[in-house]
């Protein structure tokens, strides 16, 4: 695929600080003094795409967008990850499959760059699983927590399983990377609460389980 040629003098020199920095794109405007976004434009399968990339200092602004004629999915800690469909109707591991394409296309052309950034989560782990749960709460929608289990004994190349808990409510709604059972995800997702919980990490509030605010 032909990517669209890239103007030079608006993109030189524009530094964008989050997870999934992407430095060059076919197009960026700073919205406010603490406020930048960039849009990279491309395409898949047939279909025309754009990443809408949001910096702001403080980070609370900070999240990549995902946007087609027919959805708009948001990767809100910029960590590679789509973490919910905020528009349309498709599900979360196909949005990832699309998002997973646009990174590559970036990664080849040299044009991200990761920066460490702390949010939300609670990690715990023992013999077998590494668990994380982070929790989001975006400003136009309801708080939602998102379930990461790595398996400690694929050490060469570990087994990620990635989950939606939609409401916070303690049940998960839906497998986003990975393959595992309902039964099996929902039951280390118990787990990785019930230690959150004892270990103070994680907190009860209005009928959901949230990461403690640090």
């Amino acid at each position: 695929t032909n990517l669209p040629l890239i103007n030079s003098k608006i993109l030189i020199e524009i530094v964008i600080l989050m997870v999934l920095c992407i430095s060059i794109f076919n197009g960026c405007a700073t919205q406010k003094p603490d406020l930048r976004v960039a849009f990279y434009s491309f395409e898949y399968d047939g279909e025309n795409y754009r990443i809408r990339s949001i910096s702001s200092e403080d980070d609370t602004l900070s999240c990549n967008e995902l946007i087609s004629n027919e959805f708009v999915a948001r990767d809100y800690d910029q960590d590679r990850f789509i973490d919910e469909i905020s528009l349309g109707e498709i599900n979360l591991a196909e949005a990832q499959k699309i998002y997973d394409y646009a990174l590559k296309l970036l990664s080849v052309e040299n044009k991200l760059r990761e920066v460490s950034k702390q949010s939300n989560r609670f990690i715990y782990n023992n013999f077998e699983y590494v668990y994380e749960i982070k929790s989001f709460n975006p400003a136009a929608g309801e708080p939602f927590n998102e379930f990461k289990v790595v398996h400690n004994r694929h050490i060469t190349n570990p087994q990620t399983i990635i989950s939606i808990d939609k409401k916070a409510d303690g049940t998960i709604d839906e497998i986003q990377e990975g393959t595992i059972s309902p039964e099996k995800i929902q039951s280390l997702y118990a787990h990785a609460i019930k230690k959150g919980l004892k270990k103070e990490e994680l907190v009860e509030v209005d009928s959901m389980i949230l990461v403690k605010a640090k």
